[in-house]
């Protein structure tokens, strides 16, 4: 009945939403402005967004109202707000948007940043960076720094640089069926494959940009002991030691899709905590969405992945999406050679020593048999020095001197 009732809904279109700019306006503001011109436009239900409105109808384009030329609001899907929000950008800081086009996300985390310390917005794409650029203009965004780099490749530009990072993947789009019909039919498997390899790739890279967490020490701190019957207990000045204080600086990293496969959800987020262990999972602090998959289908993913959040069309009247919070803890690991792995992977006898691996063709072909013989085992003696005799130069057979 569940699946049924998401299908039906991906044939019904999601009511428009739209993001009130708080760098040129407030919501109420601008939902009286918006009401002025007659169109319906009310509050999205919930605590968990105070800039998304709704509207029901509007007597002209909202795409060309005085209001939207001015920037004072973004044609954005309300689930399309959720990854800025878990990623709560703080003002001062530096913020990495890895695949910003077309600058909805981008804008909103340059007005939680309210204009202050720096925005990276990058995009692959030469044509949607124009339209970012556009946007951004409009929105009023002077924070940011846009660019038109491979997002696989940023770790080597921005190594872990970047207080916070956004990734808003690249994905097959089955969440929004609604608006793109043509993703039921335009989607082949081998497509999908390509698109869960690049997300790996992506989200690898997205953990490398994050800053690592500087862990400040205090002093050690000291108050006055409240005076009791006993004056003998406690130090001698009367002062007694309340420990060291530790305060960790937060690094963050948001992945997020509008996808409903679990192989570019889930799967993706826990090949991430296996191949970066610095990174763990935390609540997005988000009060909606449905927790995302711990196990599917006989496959079992980490226990932390009930604090990534699912929405669905049919239970949240929004597109379909997904979104994973994780926590940099710790500086990314070296990167072992292929021999350092291939040693670890070797299984050890009971000397504690690893076991000879097995001959591969090139070994057989240069007749090395995994035993070193006994003439190479002993050491290297000096050669001694024979005199050589002169060759006699004698006439060929025939050949008259």
């Amino acid at each position: 009945e569940e699946l049924i009732a998401h299908l039906e809904a991906n044939e019904n279109a999601r009511p428009m939403t739209i993001r009130a700019n708080t760098l040129k306006t407030t919501r109420k503001d601008l939902m009286r402005a918006l009401k002025g011109r007659g169109c319906h436009v009310e509050v999205i239900p919930g605590t968990w967004t105070n800039v998304g409105l709704q509207v029901f109808s509007a007597p002209v384009p909202l795409g060309a109202t005085p209001e939207y030329l001015a920037g004072h609001y973004m044609l954005q899907s309300a689930s399309s707000f959720t990854p800025v929000i878990a990623l709560d950008p703080q003002p001062n800081e530096r913020v990495l948007d890895m695949c910003a086009a077309p600058g909805g996300k981008s804008a909103h985390i340059s007005a939680l940043l309210h204009n202050t310390g720096e925005l990276i917005a990058n995009d692959a794409s030469k044509i949607r960076a124009k339209a970012l650029v556009g946007n951004l203009h409009r929105l009023g965004a002077k924070n940011t720094v846009i660019t038109n780099l491979d997002a696989k490749k940023l770790k080597t530009v921005l190594p872990a640089s970047c207080h916070r990072v956004l990734l808003d993947a690249p994905c097959s789009g089955t969440g929004v069926i609604s608006k793109d019909p043509s993703v039921k039919t335009a989607k082949e498997l081998r497509e999908i494959q390509q698109i869960v390899r690049s997300q790996k790739e992506l989200l690898l890279a997205a953990i490398d940009c994050a800053r690592t967490p500087l862990t400040k020490k205090k002093k050690r701190n000291k108050r006055k002991k409240v005076e009791t019957e006993d004056e003998d207990s406690g130090d001698e000045d009367g002062t007694e030691d309340v420990g060291i204080q530790e305060t960790t600086d937060e690094s963050i990293i948001v992945y997020s899709t509008c996808s409903m496969l679990w192989q570019e959800n889930e799967a993706v987020v826990d090949y991430a905590l296996r191949r970066r262990p610095n990174v763990k999972l935390v609540d997005p602090g988000i009060d909606i969405g449905i927790p995302g998959f711990t196990s599917f289908k006989g496959r079992q993913f980490h226990h932390s992945l009930k604090h990534t959040r699912r929405f669905y069309p049919h239970v949240h009247n929004m597109d379909g999406f997904f979104l994973a919070k994780f926590e940099k803890i710790g500086p990314t690991p070296i990167a072992k050679t292929p021999e350092a792995e291939e040693a670890e992977s070797l299984p050890a006898n009971t000397n504690g020593r690893h076991r000879k691996r097995s001959l591969n063709e090139s070994d057989k072909r240069s007749g090395v048999n995994g035993r070193s013989s006994q003439r190479d085992s002993q050491p290297v003696k000096k050669a001694k020095w024979h005199p050589i005799a002169p060759k006699i130069k004698r006439p060929r057979k025939g050949h008259r001197i």
